[in-house]
């Protein structure tokens, strides 16, 4: 319905203002008026939201997550030379090196800053002030578009601008800088309408929307992949509407050379294969847009819609939806026969986003809608992230709905307009809060501890690579951040889609560790480890060159335990690492049903059925293996309360199942689930996961895996 909203106000041309055929002369407004009013109330919620502080790039905000990888992207990346392709850098992932796209920090940002980098402060970056940018540019893009579809006064620029800041997406996508970046979407909307209805000719039209795909590449793939298909949807809409396909296909095919020229001199293409698995675990929840604010809460379970599905309309948004389909409910076949193109384009922007299970309230209400092709791997392993697609989709509804409100009678405008702004605000309060403390909390780390460690080091090392064990991202990124501040190159990173050669990376460490760098290795991974602990680890520790710190065994080879003594940031010296067996509590296990009790993972007769426990994704070389699995159930024996199993995956995350079986009650009793396994060929992470089927109790109490000789393969439930 919201396109034949808007295929009226096409249809209706560029009339001036609210108003319609009985209302009078509406007034115009100039686009500078409306540009003065965007800039205004994107600057007031600039102020409401963000420090000083944080602007300025401090705080707990940037030592953390997707914040810190940015950053460290940037810092890195300023450091180096210029080299070819522009984007990289060989201090991260050193010595082969990545392109600072893959770390989203924001590339166009990072090619207009670097040149300066002299005149700035050491450890400057621009994450913090691009949190304005985004909103200055959500404001700007808010009037364009909402001037594109024909509402030229300022009161319609001031409400398309209020309720642009107030998009609980945006508040939502805090965290994530680049993808905050919504503005862009906007102005390609806009530019397809003002292009539409002839306000510039189809060349110029063309060639803006070319360098708005451009911006939104150079900033993060994903506003591509929305931006530049709604370019193609301009050209092809034109070519049906009797504009000729000569200017189309000449704009078509320079937008291909363009985009591929950029792409290589910038290095998009370096980190080879970029796809990845995770399609359809980050879907759209169909009940996503509808509930979620202050006002409007979710009745039912909210995790599935509090990730990537997050796409809440607000109560005010939906409001204007409400009375714009109202008035505006009878032109949806002239929509289509006037802008197919687009249309059909946010129907599978829609269909994407859904993915092929269809959801409703975190329950699945269609199981496979569709089939994904072998040959549309490439493109959802790329994006795999389909929630994000609904983002155009919503934007269209919400300024085609204030479009045919504001072209309604002025009094209807008027009032919608008076309860809807403070209702939108009213709902998106705790948004702003949680924004708020978010970006308020006061830095928290203070690497210059780490000074005495690195004064003589050249480089630094961390074990396992990225992508090749079980550490917590957190502990990668602290490394960046380390390794960042002191100049140091990293051999590996948190980057996005870094594909690491996990045997080299083990045969790297095994070797000698030389004497000039600081060699690093996850405390929090260090019981995975023990299965698999590089020989360099091993010997650096026997000879007392080791020492645990907060997040990490350090080495410095031909250093002593008189080295480590003293030293703030060392909390005790070691002189030895376990080796062969490692032990899991089952609250160390993560899970998604049930809950830690004690030293146990625990789900209740009330809990939903559900994975209890998983992992650990220990990774394993090549030998023989056993593993115990202990847990209970006040259930006789004879019910069955879930099932177990064990698997192995390669370093393509390939999964290879090894066993599957029952997991029946125990009356109370502990009991022990254990057998032996072999990884063969190559090295293989290791899960085993317990299953609750829910409506009985089930406890996790604790896993076992040792390494031992080689044995067939034999399961076995011991009583």
């Amino acid at each position: 319905m919201v396109f034949k909203i808007i295929q009226r106000q096409m249809l209706s041309g560029p009339r001036k203002g609210v108003g319609n055929a009985h209302a009078g002369t509406p007034i115009v407004t100039s686009r500078y008026p409306a540009i003065f009013a965007a800039l205004l109330v994107a600057a007031l919620m600039i102020r409401v939201l963000y420090p000083s502080s944080f602007l300025d790039g401090r705080g707990a905000f940037f030592e953390s997550g997707d914040a810190a990888q940015h950053v460290t992207g940037w810092l890195f990346y300023v450091r180096d030379a210029w080299h070819f392709p522009l984007l990289h850098t060989f201090l991260l992932n050193h010595p082969h090196g990545t392109s600072i796209a893959f770390t989203d920090s924001i590339p166009l940002a990072a090619l207009l800053v670097k040149p300066f980098a002299s005149w700035l402060p050491e450890q400057f970056h621009y994450i913090g002030w691009w949190h304005a940018v985004a909103y200055l540019m959500q404001a700007l893009g808010a009037v364009a578009l909402i001037r594109a579809l024909g509402v030229r006064h300022l009161p319609g620029a001031i409400a398309a601008a209020s309720m642009s800041v107030m998009w609980p997406t945006l508040y939502w996508r805090t965290s994530h800088t680049s993808l905050m970046t919504h503005g862009l979407i906007l102005f390609a909307l806009a530019l397809y309408f003002s292009g539409s209805r002839a306000s510039h000719s189809t060349a110029r039209t063309g060639l803006l929307q070319i360098a708005v795909s451009v911006a939104a590449l150079l900033i993060h793939p994903y506003l591509f992949a929305m931006c530049y298909p709604i370019f193609i949807a301009y050209l092809v809409d034109q070519g049906l509407n009797g504009k000729g396909w000569k200017t189309q296909g000449g704009l078509f095919v320079l937008s291909l050379v363009t985009v591929a020229a950029v792409s290589a001199a910038l290095g998009y293409f370096s980190q080879g294969n970029t796809v990845t698995a995770g399609f359809g675990q980050y879907s759209l929840d169909l009940a996503a847009p509808f509930c979620g604010g202050t006002l409007t809460p979710c009745p039912f379970n909210r995790a599935q819609l509090n990730g990537e599905s997050f796409t809440y309309f607000g109560a005010g948004a939906l409001t204007i939806i409400l009375v714009g389909i109202a008035v505006r409910a009878r032109s949806f076949i002239s929509a289509i026969r006037r802008y197919p193109a687009l249309i059909v384009l946010m129907a599978l922007f829609l269909l994407y986003a859904i993915s092929p299970t269809v959801r409703w309230g975190a329950q699945v209400a269609v199981p496979e809608l569709y089939r994904i092709p072998a040959s549309l791997e490439v493109l959802t392993g790329t994006f795999r992230v389909s929630a994000r697609f609904f983002w155009p989709v919503a934007y269209l509804i919400i300024f085609g709905a204030m479009a045919a409100v504001f072209r309604s009678y002025p009094l209807l405008a008027t009032a919608v307009m008076i309860v809807a702004l403070p209702l939108q605000w009213i709902d998106t309060s705790d948004m702003r809060s949680n924004v708020r403390s978010l970006v308020s909390a006061p830095a928290g780390d203070d690497l210059s501890k780490w000074d005495v460690l690195l004064k003589g080091v050249r480089s630094i090392h961390l074990y396992p690579a990225y992508s090749c064990g079980a550490a917590s991202d957190h502990d990668y990124v602290f490394a960046q951040r380390i390794a960042a501040r002191y100049h140091k190159p990293l051999d590996t990173g948190h980057v996005a889609r870094l594909k690491e050669d996990c045997e080299a990376n083990d045969r790297e460490f095994d070797g000698a560790l030389a004497a000039d760098a600081l060699y690093l290795l996850p405390v929090r991974q260090l019981e995975s480890l023990r299965l698999n602990l590089p020989a360099g680890f091993r010997k650096a520790a026997s000879l007392g060159e080791c020492a645990e710190t907060a997040h990490f065994i350090a080495c410095r080879p031909g250093t002593d335990s008189a080295y480590w003594s003293g030293k703030q940031i060392v909390t005790r010296p070691i002189s030895g690492l376990p080796y062969g067996s490692a032990h899991w509590e089952g609250a160390q296990l993560p899970g998604i049903t049930g809950q830690v009790s004690g030293n146990h993972r625990l789900a209740n007769a009330t809990d939903a059925p559900g994975f209890l426990t998983f992992g650990p994704y220990a990774r394993l070389a090549p030998g023989a293996y056993q593993f115990k699995l202990v847990y209970d159930s006040a259930e006789a024996s004879t019910a069955e309360v879930g099932w177990w199993d064990l698997v192995l995956m390669d370093d393509n995350a390939k999964s290879i199942p090894v066993i599957r079986d029952e997991l029946p009650g125990s009356a109370g009793m502990e009991k022990e689930i254990s057998g032996n396994f072999n990884v063969e060929g190559t090295a293989h992470k290791v899960e085993i996961r317990t299953y609750s089927n829910g409506g009985h109790a089930l406890r996790v109490h604790r896993l076992t895996i040792t390494r031992q000789s080689p044995n067939s393969p034999n399961i076995r439930i011991n009583e």
